[in-house]
């Protein structure tokens, strides 16, 4: 039986191994070669690979907290340059500024292009006018196999496996 010392150092080598994994889900060699030649039991290697799949867990948790912290200082920070944009065109227009030329920026205010910007009172179009988009009723079909019936186009699947770890 391994030493904790041992049986953590190769945790922490199983850990920098899995970052090189493909995509794919194909273990590298040092990894294959690692699972063939651990000693212990196969409790002792369940339990090794929860504690790494709980140290992943974790960490990916902690990334999504902190890219969240981060997208919303982001958001702040457009929202702050968006008025600063508003308050700089308003007082161009106010002053018939058309054009500011600094040492360092070029600033004007001009007519967007492309479609004129079109306002559309929904209630009040004309069926003629509107389109009409056919949805695949899921629910509908899956009732339908659910009674027994069979049909051309779609079947019920298998529920996959999923592993739990407690």
């Amino acid at each position: 039986m391994s030493s904790l010392f041992e049986l953590t150092a190769e945790l922490r080598h199983l850990l920098d191994v899995i970052e090189l994994v493909d995509p794919s889900g194909e273990l590298p060699v040092d990894l294959a070669t690692w699972l063939d030649t651990a000693q212990g039991s196969y409790d002792q290697k369940v339990e090794g690979y929860c504690s790494v799949i709980g140290e992943l867990e974790a960490l990916a948790k902690a990334r999504e907290e902190e890219a969240k912290r981060v997208r919303a200082l982001a958001e702040v920070a457009w929202a702050k340059a968006d008025r600063l944009k508003v308050a700089l065109k308003d007082s161009l227009l106010k002053l018939s500024t058309p054009k500011v030329e600094t040492t360092r920026y070029k600033v004007w205010v001009q007519t967007a292009g492309g479609k004129l910007p079109l306002q559309v009172i929904e209630e009040e179009v004309p069926h003629d006018l509107k389109k009409v988009e056919l949805v695949t009723d899921k629910e509908k079909i899956r009732a339908i196999l659910e009674g027994g019936a069979e049909l051309p186009y779609a079947r019920l699947l298998p529920r996959s496996q999923v592993l739990r770890i407690k």
